[in-house]
């Protein structure tokens, strides 16, 4: 699948925006995927347009490149889902913590499969496709091309 699968939006609403910080909306096409998605949904921010943000955030030793994720169930083509100060983040713990600046911005969603295990308990997990639980590059994930924004807290993050 891969670039232009997912619609990335940067929601801002003026006073509302910067009383809650940013909020980006995030769905994906049906030409993308007909199926409902379960897995984790992340936006990553970046100083640094290359590599995409989704390869840098993949690095655990970086600390430069914030990620902030939720787990999605059952999400379907043209739904919005949201990432907003809601979200866990990793290495800052909110989206309201990232300084103002420009960021180059990448969402992506890391697809589950259902494994019915022998014990008789049903588990969600990333399917590894031999790319070695590398989900920024797993085949079938979905990924947005990179953007451009200016998050401002003293402007709404307009």
């Amino acid at each position: 699948m891969g670039m232009r699968s997912i619609a990335l939006a940067l929601i801002a609403a003026g006073a509302a925006a910067a009383a809650g910080g940013p909020r980006f909306e995030i769905s994906f096409a049906e030409s993308a995927r007909e199926q409902p998605i379960t897995g984790r949904l992340f936006v990553m921010l970046s100083k640094r347009d290359t590599p995409e943000p989704r390869l840098q955030a993949a690095n655990w030793r970086a600390t430069e490149t914030p990620f902030f994720g939720l787990d999605v169930d059952q999400w379907t083509p043209g739904q919005a889902a949201v990432i907003d100060a809601q979200a866990l983040g990793y290495p800052l713990p909110n989206l309201k913590d990232v300084p103002a600046g420009d960021y180059f911005v990448q969402s992506m969603v890391n697809i589950y499969t259902q494994f019915h295990r022998s014990d008789g308990h049903t588990i969600w997990a990333h399917m590894d496709q031999w790319e070695g639980q590398r989900f920024d590059r797993s085949p079938g994930n979905l990924y947005s091309g990179v953007q451009k924004v200016h998050l401002d807290p003293a402007a709404g993050y307009l």
